[in-house]
């Protein structure tokens, strides 16, 4: 698989778990934002952009401090906001990174699902 949609996976995994960490309390949400922060620091991100280049407007940086604080201190008062802050910033880092790769918004989605068979 390219390292382009592994970097859009991992975006993608990243969004999903930060959708359920409402829902979630103490160790299930410290684990949730620990595996979250997994996808996001092992994604091939050197090979898709140039150095700075994922970094250019703070997203990365800002969803990586995020689900740290978010795994340090999963019942803090602030976590609900961080949660909210990290969620914004994984989908402007996703829209940024589509940008840059010219991948249209579906087309992640299309690679991961096989059409049926006729």
């Amino acid at each position: 698989m390219k390292a382009e949609m592994h970097v859009l996976q991992a975006l993608d995994a990243v969004q999903a778990a930060l959708k359920q960490l409402p829902g979630q309390r103490g160790a299930a949400r410290a684990r949730t934002a620990r595996a979250a922060l997994q996808k996001l620091i092992t994604a091939p991100w050197s090979l898709v952009a140039r150095p700075g280049e994922a970094d250019q407007h703070g997203w990365l940086p800002q969803l990586r401090e995020a689900l740290q604080r978010i795994e340090r201190e999963p019942e803090s008062e602030a976590a609900a906001q961080q949660i909210e802050e990290a969620l914004w910033a994984a989908n402007e880092l996703e829209r940024d990174m589509r940008a840059l790769l010219g991948a249209r918004p579906g087309q992640l989605k299309a690679a991961r699902s096989p059409r049926p068979e006729e």
